[in-house]
């Protein structure tokens, strides 16, 4: 099934504002998962913390991948983007996981509300039913922002892979699609990673 074929709505993105609404005092991240039926399956986290569920070079593995680029604070929107997915599809378990148009449309979509509103899940008061395509029977998203080198596509991810939440959705074998996106908002990086897991076909 081929994720580009869903064309979203066509707006105007307007620029983030330069001070951004509701942020944390420092860089953080945040995690959930919806069921088709809304129900949580992941809590909701505001600060970047190691887990020790892992062990400590299952962590070392997932966190460098040798054939990913490294782009530093300077890089070009592009050039993290095209990182950070090289970083997803290294660590998900699926392996054949793929970047999707509509996925990576809806996580454009939410950077912008939780600039314009605030750093949350429920940013602008929009559920996840707002952003990604309802052929997906399960979804799933991971936030982040950080300033600098804190804001690269390492560093996030790195900082999702440290955390046992986002590292679930990360390395989720159900998963179909994902799409990522990342904004600036005056000095911080805004992050969205968004998961889907098409429905089930009637036999």
């Amino acid at each position: 099934m081929n994720d580009s074929t869903f064309s979203p709505e066509k707006k105007h993105l307007p620029e983030p504002p330069t001070e951004p609404g509701k942020f944390l005092d420092n860089p953080g991240l945040t995690t959930k998962i919806w069921e088709n039926v809304g129900r949580l399956t992941a809590t909701a986290l505001c600060i970047i913390a190691a887990s020790g569920t892992l062990a400590a070079e299952s962590r070392a593995r997932l966190s460098s991948n040798p054939d990913c680029a490294n782009p530093s604070a300077d890089a070009s929107r592009e050039e993290q983007l095209s990182a950070m997915r090289c970083l997803i599809r290294y660590a998900n378990l699926k392996r054949s996981i793929t970047a999707g148009t509509s996925l990576t449309r809806s996580a454009q979509r939410k950077s912008y509300d939780v600039v314009g509103c605030s750093f949350s899940h429920y940013a602008c008061e929009k559920t996840s039913t707002t952003y990604i395509n309802p052929k997906f029977q399960r979804k799933g998203e991971n936030l982040a922002w950080g300033v600098g080198e804190s804001g690269t596509a390492h560093s996030i991810y790195n900082a999702w892979i440290h955390s046992k939440s986002h590292r679930k959705n990360i390395v989720d074998p159900l998963w179909d699609r994902f799409g990522v996106a990342v904004i600036k908002s005056g000095e911080k990086n805004i992050w969205t990673a968004h998961f889907g897991e098409f429905k089930i076909k009637d036999k």
